[in-house]
């Protein structure tokens, strides 16, 4: 249908915005719109493969993008055509050759391998350092990240710079939703750039503690090893993670000694400094400590109206100043508060056809603003008592991770978080890194699974009961 290529086309648009030109053709390049019932989109992915890697690692994302496209919250179902290709073979009496079929299976796996963090040649299309709009909260991290990247120069005199004369290793800070993805990823294109032959790895911190594990179970440490060893540039995203586990902090330690002494740039970012991460060893702490430590803040009111004007362009919309200013100082968390709130408003012009006033602008986003102290104490305990009921640590109940206890966990955190604070739905979605929709879907399968399963209403009334004490 021709309207399920369009869809499909504005899809394409947002993850190609998302993801490396690898990632994008590798995953998302051949999905296709099956049917929209209601609420329900199904997808259809080309092999069994490639679906299982879609269910298991970026349906948050998928259900974000059609969600915004579409203008109402949705549900993913996501299947495999060649499922239905070899359903048609049996009935012909045709059986697939499973030589060809594991050897399909085994290219792919490499392929995943292959994307599972930004390394070699990969860039990350649309994060530089000249769109990311500075301000006097992040002048200091953008200045000491362009610092880092432009060292890397062909210049017989840069190279032959002492380690001490450089940020290693550069440690950058602050809440999440500022930034500092985007200029880790800025750092990755400029070097790029600049140097192609440098091997470098971008990872996020959760990603590398569940990939040394998993290097553990298989006895493959020493590829493990050879691989972060050898890179002349690590980048570790959310380096807090690996609090309080010791081997992954001893496993880090070595890596992070045998980069320095051979004067390999290390760049981390965290939450909080390295002095307030519980659970480091103090080895590790002073490490971080090394080189530079530079924090972002969150925005100004001036900074937030500034991008506010370049993500709207970014939509291709026009806000007029009024809008402009009612918007920076209605949305003060973070920045991709700011981004759900532009993507709402183009969704709405773009769907309804209504003209984007202020007026307009204040109907739409009635349920955007920042939270008040009360309620991040309340959220903070709330995540405490959770992370305690299940023994799930915070940093993973807010991370992406789905296996079905965690996602558990991370529902009732969304369900108590809506019904015990004022917060807003966009805010509840950017503390764990997803959009207002995925938190109504959430909240209404915990209210509906109240009704029908009494540990889903004990675990909630019983914390109910907790957090409000």
């Amino acid at each position: 249908m021709e309207l399920y290529q369009d869809i499909e086309n504005a899809a394409a648009e947002v993850l190609r915005k998302s993801f490396s030109e690898t990632v994008y053709n590798l995953w998302f390049k051949e999905l296709q719109i099956e049917s929209i019932d209601g609420h329900k989109v199904r997808l259809s992915a080309p092999t069994s493969f490639k679906t299982k890697i879609l269910l298991e690692h970026h349906t948050d994302i998928l259900t974000d993008t059609y969600s915004n496209i579409l203008g109402f919250p949705v549900h993913i179902e996501i299947f495999s055509r060649e499922t239905d290709m070899a359903q048609q073979r049996a009935q012909t009496a045709a059986e697939p050759d499973p030589l060809e079929l594991e050897e399909q299976k085994r290219d792919e796996e490499e392929k995943l391998e292959m994307t599972r963090n930004i390394e070699g040649k990969d860039t990350v299309a649309g994060y530089t350092f000249e769109n990311f709009i500075v301000g006097d909260s992040n002048r200091f991290a953008h200045a000491a990240c362009e610092a880092v990247a432009k060292s890397f120069t062909t210049d017989e005199e840069i190279l032959t710079n002492p380690l001490e004369e450089k940020f290693n290793p550069l440690f950058i800070y602050g809440q999440s939703g500022l930034g500092k993805t985007h200029l880790l990823y800025a750092i990755t294109n400029e070097i790029k750039r600049r140097t192609p032959d440098v091997k470098f790895i971008y990872i996020r911190g959760e990603d590398f503690v569940n990939e040394l594990i998993e290097s553990l179970r298989k006895g493959s440490t020493s590829e493990f090893r050879s691989k972060y060893r050898n890179t002349d540039v690590l980048l570790i995203d959310d380096i807090h993670f690996i609090a309080g586990k010791e081997s992954i902090q001893e496993e880090f330690f070595n890596t992070f000694n045998t980069l320095y002494d051979n004067q390999k740039q290390i760049i981390l970012t965290s939450d909080r400094p390295p002095c307030e991460i519980k659970n480091l060893t103090d080895r590790l702490r002073t490490r971080f400590e090394w080189g530079l430590t530079a924090d972002i803040q969150p925005p100004t009111p001036e900074l937030r109206a500034a991008i506010i004007k370049m993500k709207a362009e970014k939509q291709g919309i026009t806000l007029s100043e009024d809008i402009v200013n009612y918007m920076a100082d209605k949305i003060k968390s973070n920045i991709r508060t700011i981004e759900g709130a532009i993507r709402k408003l183009a969704a709405m012009n773009m769907l309804t056809g209504t003209p984007i006033t202020l007026e307009s602008t204040k109907r739409a986003l009635a349920d955007v603003q920042s939270g008040t102290s009360e309620s991040t104490f309340v959220i903070d305990r709330i995540f405490s008592l959770v992370s305690k009921r299940f023994d799930i640590p915070v940093e993973t109940i807010k991370g992406r991770r789905r296996q079905e206890n965690i996602v558990y966990a991370r529902h009732i955190c969304m369900y108590l978080i809506r019904t015990l604070t004022d917060y807003p739905l966009a805010d509840i979605g950017a503390i764990f890194g997803c959009n207002h929709s995925n938190v109504i879907l959430a909240y209404n399968k915990i209210e509906s699974n109240m009704e029908t399963d009494k540990r889903v209403k004990d675990d909630v009334e019983t914390l109910s009961k907790q957090i409000q004490k």
